[in-house]
């Protein structure tokens, strides 16, 4: 079950708490989630410098890309990808977070979509790369 936790804020930046605030030695845990399927390299690029930037702001990142490179899949020639197992990871993956960060363009990306609706069911904290008036208008800085 993800806690609901107040939110450092410095400057215009959102940090995690400092690690003593939370758990014992533990970041707090947040899932990467935005396009990928018809992107240059799904998008992995991306995702990756999101992952360093939000690491960088004192968070424990999930990053679906890493997980999919972990599974050896090849974006050049994806041939039978099953988005089936892939969705089921990343739903497990999602559960164990405390907050999830949407990028930018999320909205064009059916998983994404699905992963902030759960998100959103289960509690989970929301930031958003691109703050729009139909959303939560939380969102993380990281630069």
């Amino acid at each position: 079950m993800a806690l609901a936790a107040p939110l450092i804020t410095v400057s215009s930046w959102v940090r995690a708490p400092p690690v003593s605030f939370w758990r014992s030695n533990m970041a707090l845990r947040i899932y990467i989630a935005g396009p990928m399927s018809g992107r240059p390299n799904l998008n992995w690029d991306a995702f990756d410098r999101k992952e360093e930037e939000l690491k960088h702001a004192g968070w424990d990142v999930v990053n679906p890309a890493a997980m999919d490179r972990e599974t050896g899949l090849d974006p050049d020639g994806m041939g039978e990808y099953d988005y089936e197992d892939a969705a089921r990871r990343d739903i497990e993956a999602l559960r164990e977070c405390d907050a999830i960060y949407m990028m930018a363009g999320f909205q064009f990306s059916k998983g994404a979509c699905w992963e902030r609706a759960l998100a959103k069911h289960w509690g989970l904290k929301r930031y958003y790369e691109i703050p729009r008036e139909d959303h939560e208008s939380e969102h993380i800085r990281t630069r």
